[in-house]
């Protein structure tokens, strides 16, 4: 299974703290690319692993071959390296990947059992 960043799968907290950060940081050089995530990776199968184990899911988890990424890919990793990032801001993440996954069930726990989920799928594209 490929290996992808937990900064794409950040918690919101930390996403927003980083872009307060940028907009308030006097070092931060405008048109430069800056990274904001925790530079550490998971694999596909232990990040949904976590998620049935936090959700006691027991529907199957199916995978496309057509969207998994070639074998010839140059492409090993998605790992945001924030250092820079961190120089010019101070920032750093804060909520831990698995912290994030729970509270975001239990978040939708919450929601699911005040039934203020839409049953209704025309919003979906």
């Amino acid at each position: 299974m490929p290996l992808v960043s937990e900064p794409v799968l950040g918690f919101v907290t930390d996403t927003a703290a980083a872009f307060m950060a940028a907009g308030i940081a006097e070092s931060v050089e405008y048109g430069q690319p800056y990274n904001a995530g925790s530079q550490r990776a998971i694999m596909v199968g232990d990040l949904i692993d976590v998620i049935i184990e936090l959700t006691s899911s027991r529907k199957p988890v199916l995978q496309d071959d057509k969207r998994l990424r070639p074998p010839n890919s140059e492409v090993r990793a998605l790992l945001a390296n924030c250092t820079r990032f961190a120089h010019a801001t101070g920032w750093s993440p804060r909520v831990k990947l698995r912290e994030g996954l729970e509270r975001t069930v239990e978040w939708w726990g919450c929601r699911l059992y005040a039934k203020q989920v839409r049953r209704e799928q025309d919003f979906i594209t």
